[in-house]
């Protein structure tokens, strides 16, 4: 061999080329700020990521994670006003779901896709939204991780998103309508004509109160898949999302 051989580092096929777009989507009566990759080759899929807390720069799958994903993928940020709101209300006013329903229904306008060529991720708090949307939408496939189920208990225990989303004063009515938003749901559907995938571990803390007394709910379904993972390096609640990362990755590269 006479050629000089090329440079080991950066391995360019290793590169991602597709760019990230950000944007904000002003169209419904709330902006709602996102992310977009489009597809890679063929691929006629979209993800659709929603964050959980504490998200860097407010999204979670948003580095190198999904970097072997051919799909398009959008991801939505949950700030509006600055708070969290589940993807869903400020003062129990859901104009933020219908905003966000509508930024998800746009970009599959644009893709010429259908909803049952979309799947839904998210993790704790993104994990609730992605079962949200997903089973009050229509959309085909959900892969959640550690969500929680009673939306409304669990936010008024964090004061600051709980007077965002219930109201100053927290009523107990707001608290009931929002812990039942998911499970009735499942209780009228039973995730019926969905694929979805709970990815959860009894190490969660939230597992006993989260997870173990809704899991029932979902046995309507007839492709749900319960990842219920034992390991010592899952430990508690955060622990969980990355320890299934491959896991979740190889299941959204198949629906897609």
């Amino acid at each position: 061999m006479n050629g000089e051989l090329p440079p080991l580092a950066p391995n360019l096929a290793t590169v991602d080329r597709r760019a990230v777009v950000t944007g904000t989507d002003t169209s419904g009566a709330v902006p709602v700020e996102y992310r977009f990759r489009a597809a890679e080759g063929d691929v006629r899929h979209l993800v659709v990521v929603f964050s959980g807390f504490a998200a860097p720069n407010g999204y979670h799958f948003a580095g190198k994670s999904l970097n072997g994903l051919r799909a398009n993928v959008l991801w939505i940020r949950d700030d509006f006003d600055g708070h969290y709101s589940y993807y869903m209300c400020r003062s129990m006013n859901f104009d933020i779901e219908a905003a966000v329903a509508g930024l998800i229904d746009s970009t599959l306008r644009q893709l010429g896709l259908g909803r049952d060529q979309v799947s839904l991720l998210g993790v704790s708090k993104g994990g609730s939204a992605a079962l949200y949307f997903g089973l009050k939408y229509g959309f085909r496939n959900i892969a959640t991780v550690v969500p929680q189920f009673l939306v409304g208990t669990y936010v008024r225990d964090r004061p600051e998103t709980g007077r965002y989303m219930l109201g100053d004063d927290m009523p107990q009515t707001h608290v009931d309508m929002l812990d039942s938003a998911i499970p009735d749901l499942l209780k009228a559907y039973g995730g019926q004509g969905h694929n979805i995938y709970l990815f959860t571990s009894e190490a969660d803390e939230q597992y006993e109160t989260e997870i173990g007394p809704h899991l029932q709910l979902f046995w309507a379904c007839e492709n749900f898949n319960l990842v219920r993972t034992a390991s010592p390096l899952v430990r508690q609640h955060g622990e969980v999302s990355g320890h299934n990362l491959p896991l979740v990755c190889g299941v959204l590269a198949a629906l897609a």
